[in-house]
């Protein structure tokens, strides 16, 4: 056993050298055929050392067995010795192969492959390295470019194996879209980084980048804090997170016809109760409101209206700083206005945002859970399917709360625009008093005729037991301004950071 033992622990030539070693190999020195010329011109002697080191001379089954070893075997390690008595070592494995890709023609691809731009995942790069390249990529376009680049500069074309070999083991590179967005201010930060050759600009952008990290840092720490403090508060604070998913199309159909004419959307804005780890879905459609920041403030005053009725409340929102939805004075004036309703019970609330490009929150989450039961209905016909997707996409508790938005529930905050705030005399500040606010839109909001003439064109692939619905939509004469119909105030703008 131990002799086994120490054979396999040697590599392939010492195997050989320890087999040749112990076998002697001899002329015949007696024949026993009556031919001239006998076929075995040699004999070999084979030996085996004990534990002690002396040699043992043992038949051939036994040395065969012992060392788990065939004919095949004992004769190509024969063979390897030389005349000398040194043995050749193996050649196999020992040459390059004659396909193999030179190193010129492999720094030329990850040349080509670095031309991309590439984007980090900003709220992933805790967990991962990997970076992103533009989501209309693949590697079937990048492989056909890369075979022009080089017909032009008339270089070797690598097959496409050693390409997506270089891509995959050379590179930390994704073609698919991070579900977190990425940071409109760290990409640029991390480009100069890389490339610039001034090294007293290169610590200047490090340092920006820095305070910018830790400004969003900071926001998510106090968010933190705040939730802490509010699950001990016995009802007294709130903290939540709000956030507009994107815009959902009605009818949303499989066939292509669909792709090239005007469809309706249905709006959800989740407000995530942070404490209670409670989604509230705020869902509508725009034959009822738009998505501007009137209404965006009626769904917080009905979520406002829908907490414990417990005196002094503090209210914490968070949300990021889409300026055209959140962070604006009809949002703050809405809020201001609710303060001065009696019964509510609201001692404070406070508008909270997170830094630009750093805004991931629950509500994402949220989103990415209901885009996930998307995939299981092929077909929606009309806003009430959204509507039941949303309920049935979270299956454990607590579920989406869904709350359906009529006309009745959104609010103009005009009334309040005119109201001068400002103390123009010296004493005690006068009370403002709650200020009843007119709907939005009393009968609707009408669609266009454009875009009513492209449903009506798509009902032919719409179940006839929903064509009332679209029959009934009221129209106006204006042009269809798609996503950004209502009020030009309420047009949403760039994200701003909160400094």
């Amino acid at each position: 056993m131990e002799i086994f033992r120490h054979f396999y622990s040697l590599d392939w030539t010492a195997k050989d050298a320890f087999i040749s070693g112990q076998i002697i190999v001899e002329p015949v020195k007696r024949k026993f055929t009556k031919k001239e010329v006998s076929r075995r011109q040699k004999t070999r002697t084979y030996r085996l050392q004990d534990v002690d080191g002396n040699d043992h001379r043992v038949c051939k089954v036994f040395f065969k067995s012992g060392l788990d070893v065939c004919d095949g075997k004992i004769t190509k390690a024969l063979k390897r010795k030389s005349a000398s008595g040194t043995l050749v070592s193996d050649k196999r494995g020992r040459h390059t192969p004659h396909n193999k890709t030179n190193l010129e023609d492999t720094n030329c691809l990850k040349e080509f492959i670095t031309k991309f731009p590439v984007y980090e995942s900003h709220y992933c790069r805790h967990h991962t390295a990997k970076k992103y390249l533009p989501p209309n990529l693949n590697m079937s376009l990048m492989y056909a470019e890369y075979k022009r680049c080089c017909e032009t500069d008339q270089r070797k074309i690598s097959s496409l194996f050693v390409f997506r070999d270089v891509f995959n083991h050379s590179f930390n590179l994704s073609f698919h879209r991070p579900q977190k967005d990425t940071c409109q201010k760290c990409d640029p930060f991390n480009i100069i980084l890389k490339t610039e050759l001034d090294d007293a600009k290169k610590r200047n952008t490090e340092l920006e980048k820095t305070l910018h990290q830790r400004k969003a840092e900071a926001v998510k720490t106090l968010k933190k804090k705040e939730i802490d403090e509010a699950k001990n508060s016995i009802g007294l604070k709130h903290v939540a997170v709000f956030d507009l998913q994107r815009t959902l199309p009605v009818p949303a159909l499989s066939t292509s016809v669909a792709y090239y004419k005007r469809q309706m959307w249905v709006f959800n804005l989740c407000i995530h109760d942070e404490v209670r780890n409670v989604g509230h879905m705020f869902i509508w459609d725009d034959s009822i409101a738009s998505r501007g920041a009137q209404e965006i403030v009626s769904c917080l005053i009905k979520y406002i209206s829908l907490l414990p009725d417990t005196p002094k409340k503090i209210i914490n929102l968070y949300s990021d700083a889409y300026g055209g939805q959140n962070r604006n004075i009809k949002v703050v004036l809405g809020l201001l206005n609710e303060l001065q309703k009696n019964g509510v019970g609201v001692k404070e609330t406070n508008l909270k945002f997170f830094v630009s490009g750093h805004s991931f929150s629950t509500c994402d989450q949220n989103f990415g859970v209901i885009d996930k039961e998307k995939k299981y209905h092929e077909n929606i016909y009309i806003p009430d399917d959204w509507v039941s997707v949303i309920r049935h996409a979270k299956k454990k508790e607590p579920r989406f709360t869904i709350h359906k938005m009529g006309k009745e529930d959104f609010f103009s905050t005009k009334k309040l625009e005119k109201l001068d705030l400002k103390r123009s005399i010296r004493g005690r500040p006068s009370s403002n008093h709650y200020i009843e606010m007119d709907l939005l839109y009393p009968e609707g909001k009408p669609i266009t005729e454009e875009k009513k003439k492209d449903l009506m064109a798509l009902l032919r692939f719409v179940p006839r037991i929903h064509h009332g619905f679209y029959k009934e939509l009221k129209t106006d004469n204006e042009r269809d301004l798609g996503l950004t119909d209502g009020d030009p105030e309420d047009e949403p703008n760039v994200e701003e950071d909160v400094e």
